[in-house]
């Protein structure tokens, strides 16, 4: 074989495996996925219609660290995915939602060492999610983190994954390229990720998640189909999962070295929709769950919310069977400003009432 031709043919070779991962760089570059998380707050900041939220890496705790650091604000919410729909406008005082700050009872004592300490909120509204402790989750398999520590994110899928997502249907690159950052002026709204630039959803300025096409709260009828679909004897609420106190008094210690740090906090079991709760009641084989709650309330301050019905709360309160609607979130602050006095320098209720209103 001709040395030229075989160079010439090697050299093509390299140069169009080598395009692949690099059109993949470039749209993980443009859709805005590894900028630095203080640059993408700011981003945020300038124009509320902005949202956030990645696709290729989704390290959602190590946002919320950084969110809470560079908002310093008086009072968040933290805890799971439960938490996000709590919002800036319930609230007078300075407020950043940290949902999926912590996503498993483990991650508390993280957040609070990672968040910096002149950084942390006077006072935080604990979401507990009672399945963290059922079943035992020391056996769960910890989500490995992939963000270095100044926020920018690196994986081998941001050369791999964005034009597969495309073949497949997940991503349109047109909205990479029309909804880029870099490609918008400083105080247009932008979509910064390509999950939100694809869904058209994400979080907002103030931490808490904006929903649009992905789940809007649902009819009554099709949350009771959700619930026996997808939730009833399955994933963290199969049958016969046992109870385990260890791991509840674990976390409450946990929740006691916030404290020391200066830190009020308020700890609530958010409430679930109306036919999963149902669910659990009228099957025995769910008698761990009542054991953990009662456990939890017995030895540590709680406010329980778990059951719906003391919001007056229906399935089509809820966005889905664990994720209730602002409506509720709104309902539940209400009721927990009267349980817990505390609050009432930082809950806006007329904040409330607007909710409550627009979303009746």
């Amino acid at each position: 074989m001709n040395t030229k031709h075989f160079l010439t043919g090697f050299l093509c070779t390299l140069l169009v495996a080598g395009l692949f991962p690099f059109t993949n760089y470039v749209l993980t570059h443009l859709s805005g996925e590894q900028t630095l998380y203080c640059q993408i707050i700011a981003r945020l900041q300038k124009n509320a219609d902005s949202l956030y939220d990645p696709l290729i890496i989704s390290d959602y705790n190590s946002y919320k660290v950084r969110l809470c650091e560079e908002l310093r604000p008086r009072i968040a919410v933290v805890g799971s995915s439960r938490a996000l729909e709590l919002r800036a406008s319930f609230f007078q005082q300075s407020f950043a939602n940290c949902g999926l700050g912590i996503r498993r009872a483990t991650d508390l004592a993280w957040f609070a060492d990672a968040v910096a300490q002149d950084a942390l909120p006077n006072m935080v509204l604990l979401s507990v999610d009672f399945w963290w402790f059922t079943p035992d989750p020391r056996k769960q398999v910890v989500e490995e983190k992939r963000t270095l520590s100044d926020g920018t994110q690196r994986n081998l899928d941001m050369f791999l994954m964005p034009l597969v997502y495309a073949a497949q249907g997940k991503l349109r690159l047109n909205n990479v390229l029309a909804l880029s950052p870099f490609l918008r002026g400083e105080a247009e709204p932008v979509r910064i990720g390509m999950r939100a630039q694809e869904k058209d959803e994400g979080f907002q300025a103030d931490g808490s998640y904006l929903y649009k096409k992905t789940y809007k709260t649902m009819t009554s009828e099709e949350v009771a189909r959700h619930v026996n679909s997808e939730f009833v004897g399955t994933g963290v609420f199969t049958y016969d999962n046992g109870f385990h106190s260890s791991p509840i008094d674990d976390f409450f210690r946990d929740v006691e070295a916030l404290r020391a740090k200066g830190v009020t906090v308020i700890t609530y079991l958010p409430p679930v929709a109306p036919s999963l709760y149902d669910a659990f009641s009228k099957d025995p084989r769910y008698a761990y769950i009542f054991q953990t709650l009662s456990y939890i309330r017995e030895r540590y301050p709680i406010l329980d919310y778990t059951d719906p019905y003391h919001l007056g709360a229906a399935d089509g309160d809820f966005i889905d069977a664990t994720h209730p609607s602002p409506r509720v979130n709104a309902a539940l602050l209400l009721d927990m400003l009267h349980r817990e006095p505390a609050l009432t320098p930082y809950i806006s209720k007329e904040g409330l009432a607007a909710c409550m209103e627009r979303e009746s």
